[in-house]
């Protein structure tokens, strides 16, 4: 992201007018020029801007932004957090000729309240006439496409000061099509809160095209009306291209639920539930949609502390039409009754992928569960699975795999053969194996077999193994291992990070790899 912030010296060179570039990268330019090479510096440079400019200027920060303004201040206090910018109270003459250069190329701006504190927020007021009156005919930003908004952490007054900006730079250009707002409102002042919600509305309602909107903004979504009515502050507004929705919130009410419903062309929410009280959404979805899906929603995501929330959530309709799901957080407690009910309730379900805190071991055997669905993608982090026959029940009964990423407490190689020739369709294979007791972690990581010999499969392998493991390997596992190497690809590279027996044994199976992988795809077939 550029951070290039222009100063006025009274002693630089004129040139730099000419040539639109930063005053600090022209002066670089001219010291380390003699007098008679500046015209050709100055074509070469002009060259130089046209090439990197749009480029570089794509996604910026608002800092950058008000750096190009002649006689903004910065201040870098001790604390990085306080970066603090601030426009001066009287505006200079051609105070946005710099602005006007770059703002054509700049299609994505975040705002980060924490560095737009001035110290005299009425001196921040005074300039705004001017900004205001600039917006009248045409947008500061006419090509801005993405607007960020960062204040999770933020106070009040920096949160309103940074939807100042908003308001100036990112409403009047409203053609969105991407909207973050990472924001905590909670106990931030009634006033603030309603203007975010003001702003917010905006672009929902201006931007047509918007397509991906995050609202990751605690208790932002509910805003209870003077009797504690259950209100949703946008269900007038229906964003007609949006695809992607991520939301966090302490409690989904019913009548945000019909919100998300309504969205036509919705395919993947992402929910973030920290709460415990997961039935509160499934008494809310089941009043408002007794029987049918949440309109072409195909893929969820949820991140929760309690595993039984997804248990809950399954039993809504909203899960019927998924051909995607993610699952983060929480204990493995109800993993096995949660994998029953998804192969129960998603038939269409191609993709899964788990990350739950490690508890205790699971039993392999739950996976074959998951047999009636016709998944391509199964990865299960952050859960240690017990690795007996593990592989063997996946290439038994999930033959159509095509990414297959494990998290295991030890492996067998036979197994791992296993699973390479059952699953004739697999082409990303990832096996995390235990580093507790490693001070190395060999890597296998990717090759991409010639795509012009259709016999290859295009096929990547990622192993993350411990020194124990690597030290104790005996030499028939590290032949077995070569053979499988060499089926996939036989020019894999291994990389190591440190370690004398890790690197020992990765040059084994190099050689070996090297050796063999031609022969064996002769004799055995791919």
């Amino acid at each position: 992201m550029a951070q290039i912030h222009p100063y006025h010296d009274s002693t630089q060179h004129d040139s730099y007018r000419n040539t639109h570039l930063p005053a600090e990268i022209w002066n670089s330019i001219i010291s380390h020029a003699c007098t008679r090479s500046r015209i050709n510096l100055s074509r070469v440079s002009r060259l130089l801007f046209d090439l990197t400019v749009p480029y570089i200027w794509r996604y910026v920060n608002i800092t950058t932004v008000l750096g190009l303004l002649p006689g903004s201040s910065h201040q870098h206090p001790r604390d990085p957090g306080g970066f603090e910018i601030e426009v001066p109270s009287h505006l200079p003459e051609g105070y946005f000729d710099r602005l006007d250069i770059y703002a054509p190329h700049i299609q994505m701006v975040g705002f980060t309240c924490a560095w737009l504190v001035p110290k005299d927020y009425s001196r921040h007021i005074i300039s705004w006439p001017a900004i205001a009156s600039r917006t009248v005919d045409r947008a500061l930003l006419p090509n801005l496409r993405a607007i960020s908004l960062e204040g999770k952490w933020s106070f009040g007054h920096q949160l309103y000061v940074a939807l100042d900006w908003v308001d100036a730079l990112a409403l009047p250009s409203l053609n969105l099509v991407q909207c973050t707002f990472n924001l905590k409102l909670e106990g931030i002042d009634s006033v603030v809160k309603d203007k975010a919600q003001h702003i917010l509305r905006q672009i929902l309602s201006r931007s047509p095209k918007l397509e991906y909107l995050s609202l990751q903004s605690y208790n932002a979504w509910e805003a209870a009306g003077p009797s504690e009515i259950d209100h949703f502050p946008f269900q007038d507004t229906i964003p007609q291209s949006l695809s992607y929705l991520a939301i966090t919130s302490e409690l989904l009410t019913s009548s945000s639920l019909v919100w998300i419903a309504k969205l036509p062309k919705l395919r993947r929410l992402q929910l973030s539930l920290p709460g415990l009280t997961p039935q509160h959404i499934v008494d809310c979805s089941m009043a408002v949609f007794p029987a049918q899906p949440f309109g072409a929603l195909t893929c969820l995501e949820v991140t929760t502390s309690n595993l039984r929330a997804a248990l809950y959530l399954w039993q809504t309709p909203m899960v019927e039409q998924f051909t995607q799901a993610r699952i983060y957080g929480g204990r493995n407690w109800y993993i096995e009754q949660f994998l029953r009910l998804v192969s129960l309730r998603s038939p269409y379900l191609t993709g899964l992928e788990l990350g739950i805190r490690i508890d205790s071991e699971v039993d392999p055997h739950i996976l074959a569960s998951l047999a009636p669905l016709l998944l391509c993608e199964l990865q299960i982090g952050m859960t240690r699975l017990a690795s007996t026959s593990i592989l063997q029940i996946i290439g038994d009964t999930l033959p159509l795999l095509e990414l297959l990423d494990l998290s295991l407490t030890t492996i067998d190689l036979h197994d791992l053969l296993y699973v390479y020739r059952s699953l004739p369709k697999l082409k990303r294979l990832s096996l995390n194996l235990p580093t507790e007791l490693s001070e190395v972690r060999g890597l296998v990581e990717t090759y991409s077999p010639p795509t012009s010999d259709p016999t290859w499969r295009n096929f990547l392998f990622t192993l993350v193994s411990s020194a124990y493991w690597i030290r104790w390997i005996k030499p028939e596992d590290v032949n077995l291992l070569a053979r499988l190497l060499a089926m996939a690809c036989p020019h894999m590279k291994l990389e190591v990070d440190s370690g004398r027996q890790a690197a020992l044994f990765c040059q084994s199976l190099q050689d070996s790899v090297l050796a063999c992988g031609q022969r064996l795809l002769a004799t055995t077939g791919s």
